[in-house]
């Protein structure tokens, strides 16, 4: 690391940076590990030592994720980052992080959905409930949840159209 600080842009820099990380994943030192991963792929970023970085910083990320309680900013932190390395990764590493952000994706959608249906009780009103499921199918128009919403929402605007017909 100090052979590093001294000669950051050294030919051999983005190889050593890599062990580094290496190391810090070793010692179970995810959040540091990613931190050397994204120097490295900050300092040297079209070298052949980032392209590995960028795939191994997305399976730690996902360690740091499944490890720690869920978090809401911590997810949408890493379905960003999976975005972004889809862009810039190697073909081969392309499935696997595509699985990742599918994964996160899905937390997420989950999150939203129990959120949205938190509204849905007989202690809200059906007003809350239709606007908390139509703002859940506005930000996760896909989610496999989207089909039971839907029908939810023409539930709940069908119930008020019926009390207020029948005065």
């Amino acid at each position: 690391e100090k052979c590093i600080l001294r000669a950051p842009g050294a030919k051999w820099a983005p190889e050593a940076m890599l062990i580094i990380a290496g190391l810090r994943e070793d010692e179970g030192k995810y959040v540091e590990a990613v931190k050397v991963y994204e120097n490295l792929r900050n300092l040297h970023p079209d070298s052949n030592e980032a392209k590995t970085a960028i795939a191994r910083e997305a399976a730690v990320r996902m360690l740091v994720l499944r490890e720690r309680e869920y978090n809401r900013a911590r997810s949408r932190d890493t379905a960003d980052f999976m975005r972004l390395a889809l862009k810039s990764c190697r073909p081969d590493d392309a499935a696997a992080i595509q699985g990742y952000l599918d994964e996160v994706t899905g937390l997420l959608d989950e999150e939203a959905y129990r959120g949205a249906k938190f509204y849905d009780s007989k202690t809200r009103t059906k007003r809350s409930a239709v606007a908390a499921y139509e703002q859940f199918l506005k930000e996760h128009p896909l989610s496999p949840h989207a089909d039971e919403v839907r029908a939810r929402i023409e539930e709940l605007k069908g119930a008020d159209e019926k009390r207020d017909a029948n005065p």
